[in-house]
């Protein structure tokens, strides 16, 4: 496997094992720089969610720190403006759905090889300083 981007080997982390991915219309321009986005449903969101907020320009990842109706209060200020005339949207997870092992299951193998590399060894160091490598899986299934 070659190099993995970070974004890519952190993102997998964190949002894999999410089922289904609603897409909301934002209702109105956010402003680079701030943390509201209003959106037409609000009740598709919650505290805590992972969400990727974008227009035909520009795209972000961010998560969600409080919901109040249809307004979405980002943990971290917006990077960039958005737009509804460009199609600005904000996409996250069904709370229907919430996580699960079968769409993490597709990214074992990517995991399995991105945390092997040495590229993330400082990623996978553990609390007393030490850096652990997985077992092969050869190894372990007979492969």
């Amino acid at each position: 496997m070659g190099t993995v981007p970070a974004a890519y080997y952190e993102f997998v982390m964190k949002y894999a094992p999410y089922f289904y991915v609603v897409p909301t219309a934002m209702t109105a321009d956010p402003p680079a720089g701030q943390k509201n986005v209003t959106v037409a449903d609000g009740s598709k969101f919650q505290a805590g969610f992972p969400i990727q907020i974008k227009d035909s320009a520009h795209s972000e990842w961010n998560e969600i720190d409080s919901v109040a109706g249809n307004i979405l209060t980002m943990k971290e200020n917006l990077a960039y403006t958005y737009h509804v005339s460009k199609g600005g949207k904000v996409e996250g997870p069904d709370p229907a759905f919430m996580r699960g092992a079968f769409p993490a299951a597709f990214a074992i193998e990517f995991l399995y090889e991105a945390y092997s590399s040495e590229q993330f060894s400082s990623e996978r160091a553990l609390e007393d300083g030490f850096s652990k490598r997985l077992p092969d899986p050869k190894d372990q299934f007979g492969r």
